[in-house]
């Protein structure tokens, strides 16, 4: 008697755990101290991704070279490429940061510059009002 491949296949629903994932809150504090924590966040997991990564490639290597089957010699190259991947994605990181600070040091130039332009043009202004006001006076008599 042969079973059908429908059943053979099911999935017994007895068997299967619902999986539950604990819920992930994160609170913003603001741009700057944002990009700061999100900063230390993402380098502190690349570090730590490097060094497991250093240690997952010695013992791949020493397996590769233990018994050089085509899977171990894979399993090796794969942890030099995921480690070499997270190493320059440190390296960009950083760059990152550097051109963000770079922008962000530019704008407060900019911004004080203009503000003392704004400043100057206030003064003469000022200056020129001034001047009007004690001519008027002059004109009118008071002081």
């Amino acid at each position: 008697m042969s079973r059908n491949i429908n059943d053979i296949f099911e999935e017994d629903e007895n068997l299967r755990e619902p999986a539950e994932l604990d819920a992930v809150e994160v609170e913003s504090k603001g741009t700057v101290e944002d990009i700061l924590d999100d900063y230390n966040f993402v380098r502190e997991n690349l570090i730590r991704s490097i060094v497991r990564g250093s240690e997952l490639i010695d013992t791949s290597v020493q397996e590769a070279k233990t018994s050089p089957s085509p899977r171990a010699v894979e399993a090796a190259a794969n942890a030099v490429k995921v480690l070499t991947d997270s190493s320059k994605s440190l390296l960009d990181l950083h760059e990152k940061i550097r051109d963000i600070d770079k922008n962000n040091s530019e704008k407060l130039e900019n911004n004080e510059n203009n503000e003392n332009i704004d400043k100057k043009i206030i003064r003469s202004t000022l200056s020129e009002l001034i001047k009007k006001i004690e001519e008027e006076d002059l004109k009118t008599g008071t002081n």
